[in-house]
Protein backbone atom coordinates (compact mmCIF):
# COMPACT_ATOMS: atom_id res chain seq x y z
CA UNK A 1 0.00 0.00 0.00
CA UNK A 2 1.10 3.01 -0.62
CA UNK A 3 0.91 5.77 1.97
CA UNK A 4 -0.87 8.85 1.12
CA UNK A 5 0.71 12.32 0.69
CA UNK A 6 -0.44 15.51 2.26
CA UNK A 7 -1.60 18.21 0.07
CA UNK A 8 0.83 20.82 -0.16
CA UNK A 9 -1.69 22.96 -1.76
CA UNK A 10 -3.85 25.72 0.58
CA UNK A 11 -7.52 25.10 0.73
CA UNK A 12 -9.41 27.43 -1.05
CA UNK A 13 -12.17 29.89 0.26
CA UNK A 14 -15.38 29.22 -0.86
CA UNK A 15 -17.14 32.37 -2.90
CA UNK A 16 -19.62 33.02 -0.50
CA UNK A 17 -17.63 33.45 2.94
CA UNK A 18 -15.02 35.36 0.48
CA UNK A 19 -18.23 38.32 0.12
CA UNK A 20 -19.40 37.57 3.89
CA UNK A 21 -16.41 38.47 5.13
CA UNK A 22 -15.64 41.14 3.13
CA UNK A 23 -19.34 42.35 3.93
CA UNK A 24 -18.41 42.55 7.72
CA UNK A 25 -15.19 44.59 7.55
CA UNK A 26 -17.45 47.24 5.50
CA UNK A 27 -19.88 47.03 8.06
CA UNK A 28 -17.56 47.10 10.80
CA UNK A 29 -15.87 50.41 9.37
CA UNK A 30 -19.04 51.98 8.55
CA UNK A 31 -20.26 51.32 11.91
CA UNK A 32 -17.29 52.89 13.50
CA UNK A 33 -17.87 55.65 11.18
CA UNK A 34 -21.33 56.34 12.16
CA UNK A 35 -20.08 56.31 16.31
CA UNK A 36 -17.09 58.82 15.77
CA UNK A 37 -19.50 61.28 13.51
CA UNK A 38 -22.65 60.81 16.30
CA UNK A 39 -20.03 61.55 18.87
CA UNK A 40 -18.22 64.34 17.23
CA UNK A 41 -21.25 66.31 16.09
CA UNK A 42 -22.72 65.73 19.62
CA UNK A 43 -25.95 64.95 18.40
CA UNK A 44 -26.83 63.15 22.29
CA UNK A 45 -26.54 66.77 23.63
CA UNK A 46 -28.58 68.23 21.00
CA UNK A 47 -31.17 65.76 21.72
CA UNK A 48 -31.53 66.44 25.47
CA UNK A 49 -31.39 69.86 24.63
CA UNK A 50 -34.87 69.73 22.42
CA UNK A 51 -36.28 67.66 24.44
CA UNK A 52 -36.02 70.21 27.46
CA UNK A 53 -36.97 73.13 25.20
CA UNK A 54 -40.49 70.91 23.84
CA UNK A 55 -41.19 70.26 27.79
CA UNK A 56 -41.17 74.23 28.69
CA UNK A 57 -43.30 74.76 25.83
CA UNK A 58 -45.87 72.16 26.62
CA UNK A 59 -45.82 73.48 30.45
CA UNK A 60 -45.58 77.29 28.93
CA UNK A 61 -48.79 76.54 26.70
CA UNK A 62 -50.79 74.18 29.44
CA UNK A 63 -49.93 77.30 32.38
CA UNK A 64 -51.68 79.31 29.68
CA UNK A 65 -54.53 76.91 28.93
CA UNK A 66 -55.19 76.53 32.63
CA UNK A 67 -55.16 79.74 33.64
CA UNK A 68 -57.62 80.91 30.63
CA UNK A 69 -60.00 78.56 31.37
CA UNK A 70 -59.96 79.48 35.40
CA UNK A 71 -60.09 82.98 34.92
CA UNK A 72 -63.39 82.32 32.58
CA UNK A 73 -64.95 80.25 35.06
CA UNK A 74 -64.39 82.70 37.64
CA UNK A 75 -66.40 85.20 35.18
CA UNK A 76 -69.23 86.24 37.43
CA UNK A 77 -70.95 89.21 35.88
CA UNK A 78 -72.73 91.09 38.39
CA UNK A 79 -73.55 88.23 41.10
CA UNK A 80 -71.28 89.42 44.02
CA UNK A 81 -73.13 93.12 43.26
CA UNK A 82 -76.61 91.63 43.95
CA UNK A 83 -75.60 88.92 46.38
CA UNK A 84 -73.95 91.92 48.42
CA UNK A 85 -76.95 93.92 48.05
CA UNK A 86 -79.76 91.44 49.23
CA UNK A 87 -77.24 90.85 52.75
CA UNK A 88 -77.67 94.99 53.12
CA UNK A 89 -80.91 94.67 52.34
CA UNK A 90 -81.45 91.46 55.07
CA UNK A 91 -79.19 93.64 57.30
CA UNK A 92 -81.21 96.81 57.37
CA UNK A 93 -84.58 95.22 57.34
CA UNK A 94 -82.54 93.10 60.48
CA UNK A 95 -83.31 89.81 59.12
CA UNK A 96 -80.08 89.05 59.84
CA UNK A 97 -77.47 89.96 61.89
CA UNK A 98 -73.61 90.78 61.96
CA UNK A 99 -72.67 89.66 65.32
CA UNK A 100 -74.96 86.02 64.63
CA UNK A 101 -74.52 85.30 61.27
CA UNK A 102 -72.12 82.43 61.60
CA UNK A 103 -72.91 81.13 64.98
CA UNK A 104 -75.79 79.05 63.42
CA UNK A 105 -77.41 77.64 60.78
CA UNK A 106 -80.80 79.01 61.67
CA UNK A 107 -79.13 82.78 61.76
CA UNK A 108 -77.85 82.17 58.58
CA UNK A 109 -81.13 80.93 56.91
CA UNK A 110 -82.78 84.25 55.41
CA UNK A 111 -79.80 85.15 54.05
CA UNK A 112 -79.14 81.73 52.28
CA UNK A 113 -82.58 81.53 50.80
CA UNK A 114 -82.55 85.14 49.45
CA UNK A 115 -79.00 84.41 47.38
CA UNK A 116 -79.66 80.54 46.52
CA UNK A 117 -81.24 81.37 43.45
CA UNK A 118 -78.39 82.96 42.12
CA UNK A 119 -75.62 80.48 43.14
CA UNK A 120 -77.85 77.94 41.75
CA UNK A 121 -78.05 79.96 38.59
CA UNK A 122 -74.10 80.24 38.46
CA UNK A 123 -73.58 77.01 39.08
CA UNK A 124 -75.58 75.64 36.37
CA UNK A 125 -74.62 78.64 33.95
CA UNK A 126 -70.54 77.97 34.28
CA UNK A 127 -68.68 74.54 34.51
CA UNK A 128 -67.49 74.62 37.58
CA UNK A 129 -68.77 71.65 40.63
CA UNK A 130 -68.81 74.13 43.18
CA UNK A 131 -69.72 77.67 44.31
CA UNK A 132 -68.68 79.15 47.35
CA UNK A 133 -69.51 82.11 49.26
CA UNK A 134 -67.52 83.85 51.88
CA UNK A 135 -68.96 86.94 53.85
CA UNK A 136 -66.46 89.17 55.30
CA UNK A 137 -67.27 91.61 57.84
CA UNK A 138 -63.99 93.84 57.73
CA UNK A 139 -61.39 94.65 55.75
CA UNK A 140 -58.24 96.22 56.96
CA UNK A 141 -56.39 97.78 54.32
CA UNK A 142 -52.97 99.27 54.40
CA UNK A 143 -53.11 102.37 53.14
CA UNK A 144 -56.26 103.43 55.77
CA UNK A 145 -55.75 101.16 59.16
CA UNK A 146 -58.84 99.81 60.59
CA UNK A 147 -60.77 100.98 57.69
CA UNK A 148 -64.40 98.87 56.67
CA UNK A 149 -64.10 99.17 53.31
CA UNK A 150 -67.77 97.38 53.31
CA UNK A 151 -70.44 95.88 55.85
CA UNK A 152 -69.83 92.42 54.20
CA UNK A 153 -68.21 91.77 51.23
CA UNK A 154 -68.95 88.26 48.98
CA UNK A 155 -66.03 86.85 47.15
CA UNK A 156 -67.46 83.85 45.19
CA UNK A 157 -64.80 80.61 44.58
CA UNK A 158 -65.24 78.19 41.99
CA UNK A 159 -63.81 74.79 41.18
CA UNK A 160 -63.08 73.67 37.74
CA UNK A 161 -64.65 70.33 36.46
CA UNK A 162 -62.50 68.06 34.32
CA UNK A 163 -60.41 69.13 31.30
CA UNK A 164 -61.50 67.56 28.17
CA UNK A 165 -59.37 65.00 27.35
CA UNK A 166 -57.79 66.41 24.79
CA UNK A 167 -55.87 68.51 26.41
CA UNK A 168 -54.25 66.15 28.39
CA UNK A 169 -50.23 65.90 28.27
Amino acid sequence: MKARSKPTEKRERSVFSTIFISVLVILAVEVTLLIGSIAVSRVPQQLDRNAEDILAKQVENRSRYLEDFLVQAQNLGDMPNRINEKTEALLTSGQISKDTLGQSSASSEPLLEAIADDLVTQLRSSSVTGVFVVLIHAIWMPARPMSVCRAFICAIWTRMRRLPSATRI
